[in-house]
């Protein structure tokens, strides 16, 4: 849990010390960013929470499309449906 703290602290620390230095430091923010969303979507069976999130995603896959809108959460459902639809 420790690196997610020191991973989020550098663009706080930077947004706080913000100067306007141009567009080099943007572009380096930007690319941070960039960098966080792999560091966060290409994570894989990590956190307690990973089984029920495979269950709720065999369910919507045993799901017709009709049912997966009375869903409660109907966008996870069908984010589902797609990705088992293309493998």
């Amino acid at each position: 849990m420790l690196v997610y703290l020191v991973v989020f602290l550098i663009p706080l620390v930077c947004s706080l010390l913000r100067t306007r230095q141009g567009v080099r430091r943007d572009a380096g923010l930007f690319a941070y960013f960039l960098l966080l969303v792999i560091f966060t979507g290409l994570r894989d069976h990590v956190g307690a929470d990973w089984s029920g999130y495979e269950n709720i995603y065999n369910v919507d896959s045993a799901t017709s499309f009709i049912d997966i809108f009375a869903a409660r959460e109907f966008g996870f459902g069908l984010i589902n449906k797609f990705s088992q639809i293309l493998g």
